[in-house]
């Protein structure tokens, strides 16, 4: 299985032992055994290696989630409240998580923040508000979020904000320089 520098695992909630959450948000099924049975009676034992699973976007493709199995029928579950639930303390006991820059596939623990529900439906209204600057250093537009940032120019929000957050090995998103205004 290939491995990720500085990813860690952690048994998940309710499934430990058998499936694990990485930082990275990244979900694996632990290896195990399972006893089948033939239908001339005789039993085998086969043996089920360790594996990532696949994530996927929900209905609303907004999500990411994984199908977890503690037997039938499997569970949809969320990556970003099962890696918030291991790797992102709470000791509000907030309800909801929020995701930094965003991005709701970007769900690395380091992303990922517990908040109410006031504040996560405000964020990226208000608290974010995104300059663009040209090459000259002028700031050519404001906008309220990078997401209203990517609407407006068509350049993809995830870049706009990996430039503002200075997470980018480019400068640049679109052409133009990003950030967050101060």
């Amino acid at each position: 299985m290939q491995e990720v520098n500085n990813e860690i695992w952690k048994d998940i909630e309710g499934y430990e032992g058998k499936y694990q959450v990485s930082n990275l948000g990244r979900i694996k099924r632990l290896a195990y055994d399972v006893t089948i049975k033939m239908s001339n009676g005789r039993e085998y034992v086969r043996h089920q290696k360790e594996m990532i699973i696949k994530i996927y976007p929900d209905s609303g493709n907004r999500y990411m989630i994984a199908d977890l199995h503690k037997g039938k029928p499997k569970e949809h579950r969320l990556i970003h409240r099962l890696v918030a639930k291991a790797f992102v303390p709470n000791p509000d006991n907030l309800p909801e998580v929020n995701h930094k820059d965003e991005n709701k596939r970007n769900n690395r623990a380091d992303n990922l923040e517990w908040c109410n529900r006031e504040y996560n439906a405000q964020y990226g209204k208000s608290a974010n508000i995104v300059e663009q600057i040209d090459i000259h250093g002028n700031v050519v537009a404001t906008y309220n979020s990078v997401r209203d940032a990517g609407r407006a120019t068509g350049i993809v929000h995830e870049s706009i904000s990996a430039v503002c957050r200075k997470q980018s090995k480019r400068y640049k998103a679109g052409g133009y320089h990003w950030r967050y205004k101060e």
